[in-house]
């Protein structure tokens, strides 16, 4: 039972619609852990804080971290360059000067961030003197600036001057026996908890602390403990091991634990407050959270017990609100995080007891018709509709002999609203649907054993149809099934994926042999191609990429087709009378990863990119990925073959994946809503870490270095980066260069953040680095550090 910081949040509850669920979001939020198997070094967690560069520092039972987004810094008694009084850390506090004040067990480490070292105040400043022999259980920094520290018997008030020495040091009377639990900064005011009641700690002429009982009656007992205090509006929410209370106007509202009450507090072991900026109240208790609407005064349980995908560890110590990101501090399951998710999507899982779920497997097909009808096609799962507005699903399968395989690979509407449905048998059923039952017309059957393609073509009336075979047409006027293709074209073809009827009436075809583009317009009378052509780039690079398994084909709002590819990466076509070269993005450029499985276009020219490793935008102004995984909302990594359409305004987006459909608002995707801050977190000079401490190459910490003295004997130096304002660095992207050295950024892929050089001649250099997947933000948001090479003395 311990301290929580209190900070405003922009936290949002999202709650679930119908028989959506997001498999790792309970509720809105993406819940994810930080315990000692990723780093921690201790799961009792007793302090979150947020310093003014955006490291996150965690007092645990075993030191105190500091979080980079990737790994932890651990300082404790045998850390170097400074080491603490003593591992159980309970609080750090930055104070105005650069100084981290950490609290522990043993006392007071006061830590200069600019070098790493012990401060020079609790080396060399007398004035310290007072403190150095406390042991408080909590600290606060006020708007002023000064430090206020809270030990069982007294509070200290550390003022400093203009230079940040200390000026004084100010204190209250002992209270011995009785003993103080919490303080707060309320109204510009301290006020401590201290044997069941409330004090304001004002400062006297006589330069001491005096306590006045400004509550007179709020009294909970003597040996009651106060864990929390926190002001809103005209209320004081105060938290006891004996419940939560309310004190407005005088009036002293109680809220206990109710078995019998699923809507009151989950335990009156009260750790923690945090208001957000709607009202609610987020309560921690030592048997999990508690969402409080102030309005109804009724509460929203979240626990271990009654969702174990949710918080690992109901035995909550502490909280922080970082933006729009929650952390949660345990007793015992070290940091868990609730982060509200980056899209805005609705995702769609089977569940084996709701028959009105979507069907198991991988989803494989996705078609919107003209109705609004959402149809799905899944492996082995038979094919799905989901009406406008609803979000259940109706099925149908072989069992009500609708379809004639339960794998459906491909769906495609024709102009009189009919659905064709393709499968893995090899079979293609057309089904009525205008009427809103589903009614079988016929079956057709190319001769082959998979169907990886359909496309309805208004010119020639009828259907392509893309097999692992062959390419055949269907003759709608007729109901004759051709193969238009020269045998040239299709005797190499082993696969069909990705097909288009582009701006200028060609029909594009993605084959295992290759690109085909046929010109529609140049079909006979017995449907035979005229002007049939394998597409080449004239560049070998893209060639090779057009010649590997195409996986889909997209044409943009101006007219450039872009192919994806199974194994290469993403590849742009420039429109007719373009004289820009074809384009290959790959990993290199930010790409998650080179399987792409399907390309759409949003309503503003955004690209969105089903890959192999998650979902990718591109924005092709900016040249900017943005990569999102399951840390940012989606129900999994792994997308789909031929699963991915756009509705008919492209406002909305739909994708498959192995465990469901996704779909997305188009509309409210804002991709990185901070700027970027990217700090260099390390340096290696021939594969040793180098700190402040090694003062030949640094003279203050790499977080905050501003250069770097190297030597020309230094063969080899690496320099590690991040951007501390993004909760998920995973998917980001960077890129960094030498000027001086480098000629042109170099990009590097998802996920790696460091970059190495050998032999750098001597001189004066400048290392630069920005990030990729900031869509919109533009190319001068780069950190940079000087380089300096001193060359030998001969």
């Amino acid at each position: 039972m311990k301290r929580a910081i209190f900070l405003l949040s922009t936290l949002m509850l999202v709650s679930t619609h119908g028989r959506a669920r997001d498999c790792v979001v309970r509720p809105g939020y993406i819940f994810s852990t930080l315990t000692v198997d990723n780093g921690l070094p201790h799961n009792f967690v007793d302090d979150i804080y947020r310093d003014s560069r955006g490291f996150t520092w965690i007092s645990t039972g075993g030191g105190l971290a500091r979080h980079d987004g990737h790994e932890f810094l651990l300082l404790d008694i045998n850390s170097v360059p400074v080491a603490l009084r003593d591992n159980a850390t309970r609080a750090a506090r930055e104070d105005l000067f650069g100084r981290l004040w950490v609290i522990s067990a043993g006392g007071i480490d006061v830590i200069d961030l600019l070098t790493m070292h012990r401060a020079a105040i609790q080396r060399n400043d007398p004035r310290f003197a007072p403190l150095c022999d406390i042991t408080p259980i909590d600290i606060l920094v006020d708007r002023k600036g000064d430090i206020w520290l809270l030990t069982e018997q007294r509070v200290y008030n550390v003022s400093f001057d203009p230079a940040g020495n200390i000026h004084r040091v100010n204190t209250t009377p002992a209270t011995t026996p009785r003993v103080f639990t919490t303080f707060r900064v309320i109204d510009d005011t301290i006020h401590a908890a201290l044997d069941g009641k409330i004090y304001a700690v004002t400062l006297t002429p006589d330069n001491t602390l005096s306590l006045h009982c400004v509550f007179p009656t709020v009294d909970f007992g003597a040996g009651v403990h106060v864990s929390s205090l926190i002001k809103q509006g005209n209320a004081l929410w105060i938290g006891t091991e004996n419940g939560l209370f309310c004190y407005r106007s005088r009036i002293l509202r109680s809220f206990f634990h109710d078995e019998n009450d699923p809507r009151s507090i989950s335990q009156n072991m009260v750790t923690g407050i945090l208001p957000l900026p709607d009202g609610t109240l987020l309560i921690a208790t030592l048997r999990g959270l508690n969402f409080l609407d102030t309005a109804t005064t009724t509460f929203r349980r979240l626990s271990t017990r009654d969702n174990p995908d949710a918080l690992n560890n109901d035995f909550i110590n502490c909280l922080l609100a970082d933006g729009d990101n929650l952390w949660i501090g345990t007793e015992a399951g070290g940091i868990n995080r609730m982060t509200p998710p980056r899209l805005p999507l609705q995702a769609y899982l089977h569940d084996p007891a709701d028959p009105a779920s979507i069907s198991p497997n991988p989803v494989n097909a996705i078609l919107e018709d003209r109705r609004g009808n959402l149809w799905v096609g899944t492996v082995e799962g038979g094919l799905n509709r989901k009406r406008p507005a609803e979000n259940t699903f109706s099925r149908y399968t072989t069992d009500q002999a609708i379809i004639p395989h339960n794998s459906v690979s491909a769906i495609e509407e024709d102009d009189q609203g009919n659905l064709w449905v393709g499968t893995w048998g090899g079979d293609v059923a057309v089904l009525r649907v205008a009427t809103g039952r589903v009614e079988p017309l016929r079956v057709i059957t190319p001769g082959t054993s998979y169907i990886g393609l359909l496309l309805h073509d208004t010119i020639n009336c009828g259907t392509w149809i893309g097999t692992n075979r062959d390419i055949y047409f269907y003759d709608i006027t007729t109901h004759q099934l051709r193969t238009p293709l020269p045998r040239q074209f299709t005797r190499n073809i082993h696969g069909t994926l990705g097909a288009l009827v582009d701006r200028h009436h060609h029909l594009w075809i993605g084959t295992t042999a290759g690109l085909l583009r046929v010109n529609l317009r140049a079909i006979d009378h017995n449907k035979q191609a005229l002007d049939a052509v394998f597409v080449s780039s004239g560049d070998s690079l893209v060639d090779h990429l057009l010649l590997a398994p195409v996986s889909c084909i997209l044409e943009d709002h101006q007219g450039n087709i872009w192919i994806g590819s199974g194994r290469y990466g993403l590849c742009r076509l420039p429109a007719p009378g373009d004289a820009t070269p074809p384009l290959l993005l790959t990993t290199a450029d930010g790409l998650p990863n080179n399987t792409v499985f399907g390309i759409l276009e949003d309503y503003r020219g955004t690209l969105w990119i089903s890959t192999a490793r998650g979902l990718s935008t591109y924005n092709p102004t900016t040249a900017r990925f943005t990569n999102y995984t399951t840390a940012d909302g989606l129900p999994g990594n792994q997308f789909y073959w031929n699963a991915a359409r756009a509705s008919s305004d492209k406002k909305t987006l739909y994708f498959g994946g192995v465990n469901g459909l996704t779909i997305i608002d188009a509309t409210r995707h804002n991709p990185y809503p901070a700027t970027p801050h990217i700090i260099f977190t390390r340096l290696q000079v021939l594969n040793k870490t180098i700190t402040a401490a090694d003062n030949h190459h640094l003279t203050a910490d790499i977080t905050r270095a501003t250069d770097v003295q190297l030597h020309e004997s230094d063969k080899s130096f690496s320099i590690e980066f991040t951007d501390l304002h993004h909760h998920n660095p995973a998917p980001i992207a960077y890129a960094y260069r030498l000027l001086g050295f480098d000629n042109t950024w170099i990009n590097l892929p998802p996920g790696r953040r460091f970059a190495a050089y050998t032999n750098p001649p001597p001189g004066t250099y400048y290392f630069q680095v920005k990030n990729l997947s900031t869509d919109d933000k533009p190319d001068t948001s780069h950190a940079t550090l000087r380089i300096i090479v001193r060359p030998h003395f001969y």
